[in-house]
């Protein structure tokens, strides 16, 4: 009998995910999936859920002792994020899923596998760096602008420079965060994300801000989006 943390691992390897790629997309820690890999944890009924949704699988083949036709040889790896360089340079607005607010006149000047990089235009002609999850995006659409409309737009720098962390530019600015799950926001706020806080520290996977007197630490995977105030 194949155990259900050994198809866990199986599934795991077929989609070329790695154990902190899938914690990534299911919101826990890589020990997490760690354990449930050597069977020393068992998943909530919500992780399973997302498991089977990240490995296109049925609930029966995870938790019953069956075979399943393996169709993942010729998927590409689940965790890659669209390719969004066609957009690299234009102005755009970023349509968003489900209850994520939206990006508008935008212009995209990076990604990785996770996030777009990109300024918006302020009505100051200032631009506001920003970066937002790839996962959380249903469109991308370029605009169409006119002469007017383009002249009056801030010039984009000439060189982007290489960012190893998209949250690094952030740090010491005051900036707008959506998070992940509307719940988790609104235990300081009434609306779906942190308005107006200063970034005070980064570290590989989390970020530090304070709101007035008040200093929160966050996940950067349950950040939809941060753009500067």
């Amino acid at each position: 009998m194949v155990s259900l943390g050994e198809k866990i691992s199986k599934l795991r390897k077929q989609n070329n995910i790695t154990q902190d790629q899938l914690a990534y997309m299911l919101g826990v820690s890589r020990q997490a999936v760690s354990k449930w890999e050597t069977d020393t944890t068992y998943p909530e009924t919500d992780k399973l859920l997302g498991l089977s949704e990240v490995f296109q699988c049925s609930l029966d083949y995870l938790l019953k002792d069956i075979d399943e036709p393996q169709i993942f040889q010729n998927k590409a790896p689940v965790v890659q994020g669209i390719d969004y360089s066609r957009f690299i340079g234009a102005w755009c607005n970023i349509e968003m899923k489900n209850w994520d607010s939206d990006y508008y006149m935008i212009a995209i000047v990076g990604q990785d596998s996770q996030y777009l990089y990109f300024y918006q235009a302020a009505k100051s002609r200032r631009l506001k760096y920003g970066i937002v999850l790839k996962q959380h995006i249903d469109s991308v659409a370029k605009l169409e602008l006119g002469i007017k409309k383009q002249n009056s737009l801030p010039t984009l720098p000439a060189t982007i420079p290489s960012i190893s962390d998209p949250f690094k530019p952030l740090i010491h600015k005051v900036c707008t965060l959506q998070m992940h799950s509307p719940n988790f926001a609104t235990f300081l706020f009434s609306t779906d994300g942190y308005q107006k806080v200063l970034v005070t520290a980064i570290s590989a996977d989390r970020i530090e801000i304070k709101d007035k007197t008040s200093v929160v630490i966050l996940n950067k995977r349950d950040i939809v989006g941060i753009v500067e105030s």
